[in-house]
């Protein structure tokens, strides 16, 4: 059974790459000014036979040929451009919550408990709970600050991606709050503690899934399964598009190397940035996804340490009476923007902090690693002493940059007295 399914995988998309050829190949004929769908179809046709052959080589259950599928779909799509990319997530998007909103009607219609009950839990071990509630909700709500990347890509940016934000951030609040209400709402009481994330694949255990398998049967869960995939398509998408431009943006700084900046004749895709993105998340999906998020979340935890610090640095180079009146600032003014970044540095603090302390040394390395990155582009390539060294003067002694060393020297302090608070809050709450 299993060789049956993979001929008929093979045989879809042997199909489907030579409809993708034929219709480059009518395309040039019919219409000749169609350059995007006929470099597409060229692009698709050999990379979906590829993957069919790969399937029968390579891999009897799929699961190899099924990664690859995924990156080299979307990989196609970020080389076409970042059009195509707002295009393909936009409409995942609202067929998201479409399906979101359908759980809120299906639980709402099935109300049967008080969700609210109980509000607060009495676990055994409640502090590794904090840790697990706080790395979830950090996961479900980062990711926002990539969009800068991209910025340099939009149409009157300044204005536009706040305008995005205020519509998106809402949403996608409202879309994780509402269905888990209406859920639980809907389930018998006391049944929160079933709740996981085989609901409505599992029979022992509640979740999302588990309304639409209520009302809709075996269809329902097949309808849900089918907009998780497409949620994390989404994700990978914009994180193709992103993760490329970020190279770019190094690159431009000159802490990387200049290859990186390549696009196509069109000017539209970084391609070589978008191309080592794809190979490294190909090569990272061999791996289980808890350990991706534990690689992962420490750079992300990192990143928001520092971010609302970086925002404050802003303000002061661009203050708020130098911009134009109807550009987004953030409110609050000095004191609400210094309480946002307080917030964003001691959540993303005591979250790194309740790690076990065996895995601090991980964590050092997976810093470290940046600082050592640094140097060695910074003394290969220049940085932005190269575009204007009278703003940025190198230090002759030791080829960074003036103020580096300095830099360097707080950063380990950081890493001391983060080890110290490590070691503290395993004492005190973890035991």
């Amino acid at each position: 059974m299993v060789w049956g399914s993979m001929i008929a995988w093979y045989l879809f998309l042997a199909g489907a790459s030579a409809g993708a050829f034929l219709t480059a190949a009518f395309v040039e004929a019919k219409y000749p000014d169609s350059v995007k769908m006929r470099v597409a179809g060229r692009i698709i046709a050999p990379i979906f036979l590829g993957i069919g052959l790969l399937m029968l080589m390579l891999d009897a259950e799929g699961t190899f040929v099924v990664k690859l599928l995924v990156v080299g779909c979307f990989t196609v799509v970020n080389l076409v451009g970042l059009l195509e990319v707002e295009r393909i997530s936009s409409f995942f998007s609202v067929l998201i919550l479409i399906v979101f909103g359908m759980a809120v009607v299906f639980g709402l219609v099935n109300w049967q408990t008080n969700p609210f009950d109980p509000i607060f839990a009495t676990p055994e071990a409640p502090m590794g709970c904090l840790v697990d509630s706080l790395s979830i909700g950090i996961w479900m709500y980062c990711g926002y600050e990539c969009i800068a990347a991209m910025s340099g890509e939009y149409e009157d940016s300044s204005h536009n991606v706040a305008r995005g934000f205020r519509i998106a951030l809402p949403l996608i609040a409202l879309s994780y709050v509402l269905p888990t209400l209406a859920c639980l709402a809907a389930y018998p009481a006391g049944s929160w503690t079933q709740w996981g994330i085989d609901g409505g694949f599992s029979s022992d255990v509640l979740g999302y899934g588990t309304i639409f398998s209520m009302v809709l049967g075996h269809s329902g869960v097949v309808l849900f399964l089918v907009i998780a995939i497409m949620s994390q398509c989404t994700i990978y998408n914009t994180y193709l598009a992103s993760g490329s431009r970020s190279f770019w943006v190094l690159s431009e700084d000159n802490l990387f190397p200049r290859f990186i900046r390549k696009v196509d004749k069109s000017g539209r895709s970084p391609y070589v940035g978008v191309l080592t993105i794809a190979a490294s998340s190909f090569l990272f999906s061999q791996f289980d996804f808890t350990t991706i998020i534990e690689m992962n979340i420490i750079f992300i935890l990192a990143r928001y340490m520092f971010l609302g610090f970086i925002v404050l640095r802003l303000r002061k180079m661009y203050p708020v009476e130098s911009r134009p009146a109807d550009m987004y600032v953030i409110g609050g003014g000095k004191v609400g923007v210094r309480l946002y970044a307080a917030l964003a540095f001691g959540i993303a603090t005591f979250t790194l902090c309740l790690n076990p302390v065996g895995n601090f040394f991980a964590t050092v390395a997976f810093l470290a690693s940046g600082v050592v990155a640094y140097v060695i582009f910074k003394k290969v390539y220049g940085g932005l002493t190269c575009e204007n060294p009278e703003e940025h003067p190198r230090d002759p002694r030791t080829g960074l940059a003036v103020g580096d060393t300095r830099r360097i020297g707080l950063f380990c302090l950081i890493i001391a007295g983060l080890f110290v608070l490590n070691v503290l809050m395993n004492l005190l709450f973890l035991g």
